[in-house]
């Protein structure tokens, strides 16, 4: 329910979420619908079935889906999405989070293959977190040249 829920209302791919759940699991390696219970934790539109544990195997009930459902649609979370296009690239291939200024926004590179139009191959979400100036450091490629890291900003 939580990976349907992010990503048909296409929430913010946050990584590096700190994990208050004992039973909720994080695996490097594989892909997991555990990175998405976290985001909506994070947004504030699930809790637990206690303080420390999620119970990610239990059914939803009817009640619990409309619930995410009705908060996910209130919560209206900002964000903007840009494309290789959007660099006049063919292909992003990385964002440096390290240039960031995390307290003006949290800036996502969500990888893999194209899911849709508005998803492409590799985009990038950008989530602001308060007014203010700072930067965006993108590598990406074209005509299968490899293109130098261009700034940003925002």
């Amino acid at each position: 329910m939580a990976s349907i829920i992010v990503k048909a209302f296409d929430l913010p791919r946050f990584s590096n979420i700190e994990n208050p759940f004992k039973d909720v699991e994080i695996y490097p390696y594989l892909p997991s619908h555990s990175e998405n219970i976290l985001v909506l934790h994070k947004l504030g539109l699930v809790g637990g079935t206690s303080k420390d544990k999620f119970s990610p195997n239990a059914y939803v009930t009817r009640g619990q889906a409309a619930t995410m459902l009705h908060k996910t649609e209130q919560a209206k979370t900002p964000m903007t999405l840009l494309k290789a296009s959007d660099f006049e690239l063919d292909h992003l291939s990385w964002i440096i989070p390290d240039q960031m200024n995390k307290d003006v926004y949290e800036g996502i590179f969500v990888k893999g293959k194209a899911q849709s139009a508005l998803y492409p191959e590799n985009t990038m979400q950008l989530v602001p977190l308060k007014e203010g100036t700072s930067a965006l450091i993108a590598r990406g490629t074209k005509a299968n040249k490899d293109i130098k890291p261009s700034l940003v900003k925002n």
